[in-house]
């Protein structure tokens, strides 16, 4: 492997590391975990998240339709987890091991935020572009 290659996969490494142990300190374990699983994404959600989770599917649905076609990159069936037991409204996203984005949501109240839907796309577009854009394939400086 030569040494651009290596550093810059070291590199990768390095920063994907603090995030991953991050989300697993967050949402790993506790509460009452469910999936609801679309035709191209797996969305994690506590069970008093029930309604966030189809509103997300269906926003993930609408986003994969648009950008997909663009980007050609493969993705292999996203995880987004959808963490509200925090109070931040945050993101990030990484297709390094799997293709994941958590999405940090405190619970909006009704009224509190009218464009709610169009913030969490937005947000989601976002983050998932990331993924696209990120991803090994067709990357021959990250590729063996």
């Amino acid at each position: 492997m030569n040494s651009l290659r290596f550093r810059v996969l070291l590199l990768a490494l390095a920063a994907a590391l603090p995030l991953s142990s991050l989300a697993a300190q967050i949402v790993a374990g506790r509460g009452d975990w469910r999936t609801y699983s679309t035709k191209n994404f797996d969305i994690h959600y506590q069970r008093a998240d029930f309604a966030l989770s189809r509103r997300m599917g269906a926003i993930a649905e609408r986003v994969h339709e648009k950008l997909e076609p663009k980007y050609k990159s493969g993705a292999n069936r996203p995880q987004v987890i959808l963490a509200t037991s925090l109070d931040t409204v945050n993101a990030f996203a990484s297709p390094l091991g799997m293709d994941r984005g958590v999405l940090f949501l405190e619970h909006p109240r009704p009224a509190d935020f009218s464009r709610f839907d169009l913030w969490l796309e937005l947000l989601f577009t976002h983050e998932y572009t990331h993924i696209l854009t990120i991803r090994f394939q067709d990357a021959p400086i990250l590729m063996a």
